[in-house]
């Protein structure tokens, strides 16, 4: 994750003036290209960038938009056996 690390984050250690690292704005591009979003989610994320986030507020971005990401299995139609394996797994 570039200079956030997790476990730093979770405690409460970063600096709240640390600016976003370049990795972490290229990582919430990739993302934003694979989840789908709302206009007004949109244009929220857009303002934030906007307005050089923090590598904190960009970190919660970041989780925020993998929590957004589709389920391969039930989202996109199209599965192995491997993966509905793994999805009954994890549901049970």
């Amino acid at each position: 994750m570039g200079n956030v690390d997790f476990d730093t984050w979770w405690e409460g250690g970063l600096s709240p003036e640390e600016p976003m690292a370049e990795d972490q704005r290229w990582q919430i591009a990739d993302l934003m290209d694979e989840v789908v979003l709302t206009d007004r989610e949109l244009d929220g994320i857009k303002l934030m960038l906007h307005n050089s986030p923090t590598a904190a507020q960009a970190f919660e971005l970041i989780g925020y938009l993998y929590s957004r990401l589709p389920d391969p299995v039930t989202e996109r139609g199209r599965y192995s056996i491997g993966d509905l394996t793994k999805h009954i797994n994890r549901i049970k």
